[in-house]
């Protein structure tokens, strides 16, 4: 069953976050750290790969990375506490209580969510845009839990990587902010 992110209604547009068991997750091995308390801010990263363009083909596509990161890199679970696909489908991976396994030295400190896709070549779609601004506007309301505002970075900021490709580095870089209609 999907969940209704709107912190007791101060989000005027909630947002659905399809959780783990919808997408066929597997169980996690040993159990990721535990996060604590606040964080500074929410890292983009993509996926550089098949561009998850619908859910049946996004929910395949998590499993694979999940698949990868559990028995090639020997992690516990799929790095990620998000992610989004090109329709704007918000997926639980870690979800909040878990610290990611994305972000380097800064993992104890941000959330991550990654986008479906390659954007050196795939749109980095207006749907996907609006999932990481609304989740942005989630994780700053109450403002206590991202004391100063929370940061917006590409994985670029943190690590040394050409991560969130280059369309979605360009929107970071112009704001990370959507158009007016």
């Amino acid at each position: 069953m999907s969940v209704l992110l709107d912190n007791g209604g101060l989000i005027a547009d909630p947002l659905k976050m399809i959780e783990r068991t919808e997408w066929g997750a597997r169980a996690r091995r040993d159990s990721p750290q535990s996060r604590g308390g606040g964080y500074d801010g929410l890292v983009l990263h993509h996926t550089a790969g098949v561009l998850g363009f619908n859910r049946f083909i996004s929910d395949g596509l998590l499993l694979e990375v999940q698949d990868f990161h559990q028995n090639h890199r020997g992690w516990t679970d799929i790095a990620y506490n998000f992610g989004v696909d090109y329709e704007g489908s918000f997926y639980e991976l870690r979800g909040f209580n878990f610290q990611n396994g994305a972000n380097g030295n800064s993992n104890d400190r941000t959330l991550s969510i990654v986008y479906l896709g390659n954007t050196e070549f795939h749109e980095f779609t207006p749907a996907a845009r609006a999932v990481v601004v609304k989740l942005g506007e989630y994780l700053e309301s109450p403002a206590s839990a991202c004391p100063g505002s929370c940061g917006l970075w590409g994985h670029r900021d943190v690590d040394p990587t050409v991560c969130p490709g280059a369309k979605a580095y360009a929107w970071l870089q112009a704001g990370g902010t959507l158009p007016d209609c």
